[in-house]
């Protein structure tokens, strides 16, 4: 699409240079043949929205291609702009989404280390009570030898 776009746009330009003449050296560009409708009517007077809506739409379309280019690439640029913030609105839903789940899998995590926490401190105790169990066993049998 966008490679239609600056083929279309390149020609264009290159169009409106060669149509106007300014390109040729010896001949230069008659100003005085600029038509009427690029004048400036003067001020006018105050209009409703439709109105206005309808004036902007016909000021661009006057224009000929210009105009319409103009009026395509602001309806493109609308309709990108909206897709853009829905597809952030998306992102940012997802996002959230995302960083709830991880939440919930941190408070599951957190919660079985914390078992293992206290079974590995159960551990320890009964591993000191077989030591001193084993320390006074030995106790026992070295008193009996001697």
């Amino acid at each position: 699409m966008k490679f239609y776009f600056l083929f279309f746009f390149f020609f264009y330009t290159v169009g409106i240079a060669f149509a106007t003449g300014h390109h040729y050296q010896d001949k230069p560009y008659n100003y005085d043949r600029v038509p009427e409708y690029h004048r400036s009517p003067g001020p006018s007077s105050p209009q409703t929205t439709g109105d206005v809506l309808d004036n902007v739409l016909s000021a661009f379309l006057s224009q000929g291609i210009t105009g319409a280019m103009l009026i395509v690439i602001g309806f493109y640029l609308y309709r990108t702009e909206n897709q853009a913030r829905d597809d952030r609105n998306d992102l940012t839903r997802k996002l959230e989404e995302l960083v709830i789940r991880s939440q919930d899998n941190l408070v599951e995590v957190k919660t079985e280390v914390s078992g293992m926490k206290g079974e590995l401190s159960g551990m320890k105790i009964e591993m000191a009570n077989q030591s001193r169990e084993i320390e006074s066993f030995r106790d026992h049998l070295m008193n009996k030898r001697g």
